[in-house]
């Protein structure tokens, strides 16, 4: 009985880990997306300009 929750607990442990790497893939490509915004400001005509500028505001 004691294997069978030892199981559990590093099934539970094993599928921390995997969520912190999905978090971790998330804020990598949220400041990818990010930086691509911002390149967009920086370069981009008006209306780019708006559009960035409206995603941020919100």
């Amino acid at each position: 009985m004691t294997n069978f929750f030892l199981q559990i607990s590093s099934l539970n442990t094993m599928s921390r880990s995997k969520q912190q790497l999905i978090h971790f893939s998330q804020a990598k490509l949220d400041i990818l997306m990010l930086t691509e915004c911002i390149n967009l400001y920086n370069v981009g005509n008006e209306l780019q300009k708006q559009v960035v500028h409206n995603c941020f505001v919100k």
